[in-house]
């Protein structure tokens, strides 16, 4: 749904089933400064789940280790 760069080379992401479903948040680590614009293409992607605590709170995230976009 959204994403953006984080750090020097983290990518945030906002992310959501392609079969509907709720809405998470999901972070890639050492990804570069310049990465596809996943909103347009979609991704499959390879996660496990992460707690997030910040100012805190803590929330459920998904750990990205592998992200493509869909051809």
């Amino acid at each position: 749904m959204s994403q953006r760069i984080v750090g020097e080379n983290h990518l945030k992401l906002v992310l959501q089933p392609a079969e509907g479903g709720g809405i998470i948040d999901g972070i890639a680590f050492n990804t570069g400064p310049e990465v596809p614009d996943y909103t347009r293409t979609g991704a499959r992607i390879v996660y496990k789940p992460d707690a997030n605590t910040f100012r805190g709170r803590t929330n459920l995230q998904l750990l990205v280790d592998y992200l493509e976009p869909l051809s």
